[in-house]
């Protein structure tokens, strides 16, 4: 509900949509993609009959039958983009409040490549590993005992310790 309000916002006031307001679009937009993942979920889990719900186990959003690839590669793919445009907006205003006659636009670019460049690393390498997993809450995920999980831990950790030592 909360990025539906925000992306009402950014329609309503087109001047939200520059620079640097637009770092929190596409921060919403990722978090919109990384949430979708659980609203099928949910939708598709409550919606089975109860009796026949331990079939839905094992596939990726609940009825995609190709053991959890499609929704560990989208999961992690918008969580780590999540994350990692956090860190983007935060490491953004330290840069706009060490100096404000300095416009941080230029860095826009940088800041796609960094944000997309992590989230395709991450699922390159959930590929190579073949990390798929069914987690504990019975989601499509990426193994805990993977490499993927764990170079995705670094990533996520990485970036917002980035983040915390912007402020």
């Amino acid at each position: 509900m909360g990025c539906l309000l925000s992306f009402a916002s950014f329609a309503a006031f087109p001047d939200l949509r520059s620079h640097p307001s637009n770092i929190i679009l596409f921060n919403l937009v990722a978090d919109f993609f990384f949430t979708l993942k659980f609203f099928i979920l949910s939708t598709v889990w409550y919606a089975t009959p109860s009796h026949t719900r331990s079939s839905l186990l094992g596939k990726s959003f609940h009825f995609i039958p190709d053991g959890c690839v499609s929704a560990s590669i989208y999961g992690q793919f918008f969580s780590l983009a999540s994350t990692s445009w956090n860190a983007v907006w935060c490491y953004n205003l330290y840069r706009e409040l060490e100096n404000p006659v300095k416009s941080t636009k230029p860095l826009m670019k940088v800041y796609h490549v960094f944000v997309w460049g992590i989230a395709v690393v991450a699922v390159l390498v959930i590929v190579i590993t073949d990390a798929y997993a069914l987690a504990s809450d019975q989601t499509c995920w990426v193994s805990a005992s993977s490499a993927a999980s764990w170079i995705t831990n670094l990533l996520i950790n990485a970036s917002l310790v980035g983040a915390i030592a912007s402020l």
